[in-house]
């Protein structure tokens, strides 16, 4: 363990516990989506175009609105 993560469990574990939700959140907002585990991965919108392939030449034109169906533009940071 590097010195700084020694220091910041250290100062968590000073907190009295009332004020342990600050840093806890501080931590989730910065954890990875895969160590939160609360969004799938990869979005649903992934590789959508592709499945969209539907025999329509107008796919590259209707980009847009393809995305939207499936969820782009969503805020996935949680």
């Amino acid at each position: 363990m590097s010195k700084a993560r020694e220091e910041l469990v250290h100062l968590i574990d000073e907190l009295p516990e009332a004020e342990v939700s600050t840093p806890l959140s501080t931590a989730r907002a910065l954890a990875p989506r895969k160590a939160r585990g609360d969004r799938p991965w990869p979005p649903a919108f992934f590789g959508s175009i592709k499945h969209a392939a539907n025999g329509r030449t107008d796919n590259a034109s209707r980009v847009d609105e393809l995305l939207a169906e499936t969820g782009f533009g969503q805020d996935f940071r949680g």
